[in-house]
């Protein structure tokens, strides 16, 4: 089928087991091309990788100088994401037609991102995943939990909320990042089983040309031009820009409804307890 060539380092990544998935997160770009061994606190936990603030800081300023507005998906989110109210469907979109990096939404919460869903009675959880498609700890998230997801969007007791980031492979995460918005403008019904492929095919460098023949052949959706094109890569960029903005400190970050995924307890666990409280 496709001729791809696994990147050294992220190879050597793919062995890491799924428990390193609950005690860590990913790096930015701006950390050094082969990843040092994560850091122990004094619990013996590893810590959470950071997005590089010079690297967001950098990016908000080509956006200052560049000076155009981006256009958006029309099932897009004001906050960056898509949100799946089943398998197969995605909400209507709440953002703007075209994104400004100079005028981004922010939280009204300190510690608390912008655009979180409080559990309302009679309602289904909301859960937003940060995620990045070049991200292993990503890919392992959705290897172990994303039937979970499935199935628990399928019986209609969560939204699922995913904002995409693009910091930890400069040119891959946004390109991978701007073909999910291109699958979910031209395919919305595979939009979450073509995120979960892609993001759990990180090691494998994907060019655009494999993005657009995985849509194309495993899901009959045809989105080469807006791959090509680069249709939505400033939506990409203005996502990230809006995580740095509420201060996410890497990926995977979750939430479920205002309460945080801490990463101690296995995540479909620890959602089942946020289900039976939001039950109650």
């Amino acid at each position: 089928m496709m001729n791809r060539t696994p990147r050294r380092w992220l190879t050597a990544l793919t062995s890491v087991a799924a428990l390193s998935l609950v005690l860590s997160g990913c790096a930015s770009v701006g950390d050094s091309a082969e990843p040092d061994a994560p850091e122990e606190d004094a619990a013996g936990q590893e810590e959470q990788d950071q997005p590089d603030q010079a690297d967001q800081d950098d990016a908000a300023q080509d956006g200052d100088d560049d000076g155009d507005l981006g256009a958006v998906p029309s099932a897009a989110t004001e906050h960056g994401g898509f949100v799946l109210s089943s398998p197969t469907e995605l909400e209507p979109g709440t953002a703007p037609d075209e994104v400004d990096l100079e005028d981004l939404p922010s939280s009204e919460e300190p510690g608390v991102p912008s655009g979180l869903r409080p559990p309302e009675e009679g309602e289904p959880l909301h859960v937003v995943i940060y995620s990045d498609p070049s991200c292993p700890h990503c890919a392992d998230f959705e290897e172990e939990y994303g039937d979970f997801l499935e199935d628990e969007l399928d019986e209609g007791t969560i939204t699922v909320e995913y904002r995409t980031m693009t910091f930890v492979d400069e040119q891959n995460s946004p390109e991978a990042s701007n073909a999910f918005s291109c699958m979910a403008e031209e395919s919305p019904e595979d939009y979450l089983p073509y995120l979960n492929e892609v993001t759990q095919s990180f090691g494998e460098g994907l060019s655009p040309e494999d993005l657009a023949e995985i849509a194309a052949d495993d899901y009959g959706a045809d989105i080469s031009n807006c791959i090509e094109d680069g249709t939505y890569l400033d939506f990409a960029e203005y996502t990230t820009e809006v995580a740095g903005e509420d201060q996410i400190p890497g990926t995977p970050t979750v939430y479920a409804g205002e309460e945080e995924w801490d990463g101690t307890e296995d995540f479909d666990e620890w959602a089942e307890e946020q289900l039976a409280e939001h039950a109650d």
